[in-house]
């Protein structure tokens, strides 16, 4: 049960982090997301392809993957010198050896970099970004 409560208080949290603030007023908010544009052009998926862009923090998000990711995964997620919270909640960060050995089963990686973000407060957070390709599948 202490999961599920776990769940729901996460759920409390974000709903009023979303309705409470502008995106001014979120370190993630950025005028152009260009490395994750970068990595979507870098994929080669046709314009139809689904896109989904989850802020994954403390998510199953990875564990989940393999079981619905059909070609590419693309995480940007917080580096091992990023921040350990996100408005006020403790995150997960990975480093690229990380993310390539909580995925090893169901995917290769494709390319990762290590990218310092600018909030709008002026603050950096590093982040690290990876591609990988579903195992076992031909390029589509």
């Amino acid at each position: 049960m202490k999961k599920d409560e776990d769940m729901d208080e996460r759920k409390k949290h974000w709903e009023q982090v979303y309705q409470t603030k502008s995106p001014e007023q979120v370190s993630w908010t950025q005028a152009v997301p260009q490395t994750s544009l970068d990595f979507i052009k870098d994929a080669a998926v046709s314009k139809k392809a689904r896109i989904i862009d989850v802020g994954g923090g403390d998510s199953k998000l990875l564990e989940l993957a393999g079981k619905s990711v059909k070609q590419y995964l693309i995480i940007g997620t917080f580096s091992n010198e990023g921040p350990e919270k996100c408005s006020g909640l403790p995150v997960r960060q990975y480093s690229e050896a990380a993310l390539q050995q909580t995925l090893a089963k169901d995917f290769q990686k494709i390319k990762c970099i290590t990218e310092d973000h600018v909030t709008p407060f002026d603050t950096m957070q590093s982040f690290t970004f990876c591609s990988f390709k579903k195992a076992n599948t031909a390029h589509i």
